[in-house]
């Protein structure tokens, strides 16, 4: 498990943020502490690659010494490139954080309740397969929630936030149905692990009298915190907009 970690596309992120953790440091000396995690973090990568690239058998290996380990660097060399190009493609088109959330808009993240009357009588399964028609038609990407999960349909804004809904239906005789929709912003656990930590090192840095670090770590703080919020809002408007969808098809049909 320990050893998946490096190939991971996510440990390049990891690192650059303790290199910029490092960079502070002679902006405010206790910040040095995160030197060695960072060499720690740095090295892994590199002690993995030269260990795979020593014990690989190539089938058709060249008889000189040397070429053979200018073919081992070059393994290694490729097995640090796997990661980073993993990287690059999700920056460029997925995982980013500066992408654009392909949905319909913002909405303030806020809790909400929704409550639609039918004459249509369909299951619950159906209404969800209906929200996520039109989730889909926004550009949204809806996750279904599991058995055990207390929500049924989750948009992700992006990495950091997105937003969670429960559906329910209550039947009222004569074909007439109720069909309640609660939903709710969620912020990642990464994302509140990150504003918290540059917040606290950016009040370490304020209380020092280090006011470049305590710019810097709280630019870094409030930035990571308005990108969660625009992350909600967009999954929250997703939401909003589709069920606004299917409200006026009530409406419209009862007419």
């Amino acid at each position: 498990m320990i050893d998946a970690l490096p190939m991971m596309p996510e440990w390049y992120l990891l690192i650059a943020l303790l290199g910029l953790l490092s960079l502070l440091s002679f902006l405010w000396p206790p910040l040095r502490l995160s030197w060695p995690v960072f060499g720690v973090a740095a090295a892994m990568p590199l002690v993995q690659a030269g260990w795979f690239a020593a014990r690989v058998t190539f089938a058709h290996a060249p008889h000189s010494r040397a070429a053979r380990i200018k073919l081992r660097m070059v393994t290694a060399w490729l097995h640090l490139l796997q990661p980073l190009a993993r990287l690059w493609g999700r920056l460029r088109h997925g995982l980013t954080l500066w992408r654009r959330p392909a949905v319909v808009g913002l909405a303030l993240p806020r809790p909400w309740l929704a409550n639609i009357w039918s004459k249509r009588s369909l299951s619950i399964d159906e209404r969800l397969q209906c929200i996520e028609t039109a989730l889909r038609a926004y550009g949204a990407l809806p996750l279904r929630g599991g058995d055990f999960d207390p929500w049924d349909l989750e948009v992700r804004g992006g990495p950091l936030g997105s937003a969670r809904m429960f559906a329910a239906v209550e039947y009222h005789g004569d074909g007439r149905q109720l069909l309640r929709i609660r939903s709710w912003p969620r912020c990642s656990a990464v994302a509140v692990a990150l504003t918290l930590t540059f917040a606290a090192l950016s009040a370490g840095a304020a209380n020092d009298l280090a006011w470049d670090a305590c710019f810097a770590l709280g630019a870094v703080a409030l930035l990571v915190a308005s990108r969660t919020i625009h992350e909600c809002a967009a999954a929250t408007a997703a939401f909003l907009t589709a069920t606004r969808k299917i409200e006026w098809e009530e409406k419209c049909d009862e007419q």
